[in-house]
């Protein structure tokens, strides 16, 4: 899918950049690209936004509140920079609110990925040293209930775009039902995305798609001159009866609320269990370890052990070891053995024992004016990182979903303005030519935009004829079917050859006949024969891959200018000019002179000539 070339926080298409298809992406084996927008032209960037903003400020200012569905990850930023910015300029005092359940690890990870963003936007941040994602007017919140702390008018981004589930449809529900008591007559819903067919979104937008059309079709009629520009299509006020299922969370109750609490006793009794086991068998092995591996220890105090009584001997008659022999038990001294400390390199080294005394007792006191362990001391327990995002608590009462189907009264002012970041037809029909794939196959969109791309792509000149338009379920066959044999080079035959170098390589054309020799299940090839070499005609062949760009490079070295003018046309001082079609051929044009024949030489070197 090819993306919008151009945005405020990520680069375009990397097939793309600059204006300039990237050498290393032309002429793939295979490209896979949709016709969604095929037959769309999307108006000028900066005129989408004016319509935007103005929508926002009409209903702003007549005390309506402003919805703005899309994504959690990707466009949101694209959104949210976006009219912060706007924010910012106009010193706007409306809430600008971005309400996801991702909201603060969204713009945290923004903010220390800027190397990932747009040229514009990390040459803005060299140059003032200000993060873009420090938002000075957008408010981050993660639930329902924290717009509470902004009443008014207000602008919330809200996830998901399709208005299926997520924040934005449990906005959508209460600011444009007319009979919920959050309603507005001038609450606005602005569409940045079509989103998928099916979707209430899809829906509301065909809706929007349809009455706008038809007007501006009017309008067209209506107005004489050519237009050079593609306007933005009005927003409309939204009126509609929907059926909908609606989900509701609720809090569980009575005999529900009961085998939920039995059923988290139980996993929490499980729980215990596992991590008592787990502990006991972390107890043993330390056990076990230390007692091949204990540090130096002193004695235990010799008080404590005579004040104890201990059963030196002890015999165990009944208790039988085996066939042959009765076994007896010995009680040892309680004597605590000094074992050294051993490691991958021999003896633990303790480097108390090595150390002055007087830095010893400077240890000891630095000990015990910090406090022991990692905290530092009582007051700084926690030491806590304020870059990471803590999100505030979450209610834990336990909840079930219920659903309905309800019947509801939509009103609002109703806008689309696109924003999902993709090439309008226009775009991908000059793109595609640059790209100049081998095999093209176009998916994703309908009959109509598919056809569409196709003729266009068909009639484009230097293009492949290599077309393909798969229907859903049908499969292709695109690999290239090669086959590999093995021959054996007779003497002759290496001696004639004449090897031309090409990078790493060394190339040369073979011309001969197999042999398939009675001792051998190998086939040699030896030199042809005169009269069979005579009778066939062998055409000059170019090996190699020139790129325009390293070619122009070899042209200055050597003295000459080359500038690239219009599409993809190296001309050599106002007198030659060297292009490749869309098949890879390279032509060189222009007046015979000395400057023709040294630049043709200049490109014949960077072949191998068979």
């Amino acid at each position: 899918m090819l993306k919008d070339i151009v945005k405020s926080h990520l680069d375009g298409t990397v097939l793309h950049s600059g204006g300039v298809v990237l050498d290393s992406l032309t002429r793939p084996s295979l490209l896979i690209t949709d016709s969604y927008n095929s037959q769309v032209i999307h108006p000028a960037r900066k005129d989408r936004y004016a319509a935007m903003f103005d929508t926002m400020t009409d209903s702003l200012k007549n005390g309506g509140s402003c919805l703005l569905p899309t994504d959690s990850s990707a466009r949101v930023l694209e959104l949210s920079y976006l009219l912060d910015q706007h924010w910012t300029q106009n010193q706007l005092n409306y809430p600008l609110i971005m309400l996801a359940n991702t909201s603060y690890h969204t713009a945290h990870f923004a903010k220390i990925m800027l190397e990932w963003m747009g040229d514009e936007l990390t040459k803005n941040f060299s140059q003032t040293r200000e993060n873009p994602y420090e938002f000075k007017y957008l408010r981050l919140c993660h639930k329902m209930e924290d717009l509470e702390n902004y009443p008014g008018p207000k602008v919330v981004i809200a996830s998901n775009y399709s208005l299926e589930t997520g924040f934005a449809r449990e906005l959508f529900l209460q600011w444009m039902d007319k009979q919920n008591p959050n309603y507005h007559q001038h609450n606005t819903l602005i569409l940045t995305d079509r989103s998928q067919p099916g979707t209430l979104a899809r829906e509301i937008y065909d809706d929007w798609d349809e009455e706008t059309g038809e007007a501006e079709a009017q309008k067209v009629a209506s107005s004489s001159g050519n237009r050079t520009r593609t306007p933005v299509k009005p927003a409309i006020q939204y009126e509609k009866t929907l059926d909908l299922t609606i989900y509701k969370r609720v809090p569980l109750e009575g005999v529900e609320l009961q085998e939920y609490e039995a059923a988290q006793k139980a996993k929490a009794e499980r729980d215990a269990a596992q991590a008592a086991l787990i502990a006991r068998s972390k107890t043993i092995m330390e056990d076990d370890e230390s007692d091949s591996s204990d540090i130096d220890d002193g004695d235990e105090n010799m008080e404590d052990l005579l004040t104890k009584q201990f059963d030196l001997y002890v015999r165990d008659t009944g208790k039988s070891g085996g066939f042959f022999k009765q076994a007896q038990s010995y009680r040892m001294f309680p004597y605590l053995e000094k074992r050294k400390k051993i490691d991958d390199y021999g003896e633990a080294i303790q480097i108390e024992h090595y150390m002055k005394a007087s830095d010893l007792e400077r240890m000891e006191q630095e000990k015990k004016n910090l406090g022991e362990g990692a905290n530092f001391g009582k007051e700084d327990e926690m030491q806590v990182d304020m870059e990471e995002p803590f999100l505030p608590g979450r209610d834990e009462t336990p909840t079930k979903y219920t659903s309905g189907d309800e019947t509801l009264t939509i009103c609002c002012l109703l806008r689309y303005v696109d924003l999902e970041g993709l090439s309008d037809g226009r775009s991908m029909k000059t793109i595609l030519p640059q790209i100049a794939p081998r095999k093209l196959i176009i998916i994703h969109g309908n009959e109509q935009s598919t056809q569409d791309l196709s003729n266009a792509c068909h009639t484009m000149s230097h293009f492949t004829k290599e077309i393909f338009t798969p229907s859903i379920g049908e499969v292709l066959n695109v690999s290239a079917a090669t086959n590999i044999y093995r021959v054996k080079l007779t003497d002759s035959m290496v001696s004639s050859l004449r090897f031309s170098k090409l990078d790493d390589y060394e190339l040369a054309r073979v011309v001969g006949r197999i042999h398939f020799p009675d001792d051998s299940t190998t086939p040699s090839l030896d030199v042809a024969t005169t009269s069979t070499s005579e009778s066939q005609y062998e055409p000059t062949v170019f090996v190699g891959d020139v790129k325009l760009s390293e070619f122009r490079k070899i042209l200055q070295a050597e003295g000459y200018q080359a500038e690239f003018k219009g599409e993809g046309v190296l001309v050599c001082n106002d007198h030659v000019a060297v292009r490749k079609t869309g098949t890879g051929q390279l032509l060189v044009e222009g007046l015979l002179s000395v400057d023709y024949y040294k630049i043709r030489s200049l490109l014949y070197s960077q072949h191998a000539i068979l």
